[in-house]
């Protein structure tokens, strides 16, 4: 028979020394606090303002596309539908009465 040496390519490693320990663990904190920085700064970035009409149309596309979808998205269509009403409530402004302007 003949040896078998399938782990010979494999590096080998021994007990690591507290220094290693720490200093692995030093660099582990290190990308944690690079990664949550670049989350807060993420985070504060500005978010771009848009008009009523922009939203109303962005919500015109959302639900034309959903109902071309047509398979089990009406929750989805109902909350857009009701996002249109309340888009539309915000926008649409109230003619005053001219019998308003002539009250004692």
């Amino acid at each position: 028979m003949f040896p078998i040496n399938i782990d010979q390519d494999l590096p080998a490693s021994g007990i690591l020394t507290d220094q290693e320990i720490f200093d692995s663990i030093k660099q582990k904190d290190k990308i944690d606090e690079e990664s949550e920085s670049d989350l807060e700064s993420e985070a504060t970035e500005e978010i771009p303002k848009i008009s009523s009409k922009e939203a109303l149309e962005k919500t015109n596309d959302l639900k034309s596309f959903f109902l071309a979808e047509n398979v089990g998205c009406s929750t989805y269509i109902d909350f857009l539908f009701s996002m249109e009403n309340y888009l539309l409530e915000k926008t649409c402004v109230k003619q005053s009465k001219i019998n308003e302007y002539f009250k004692n």
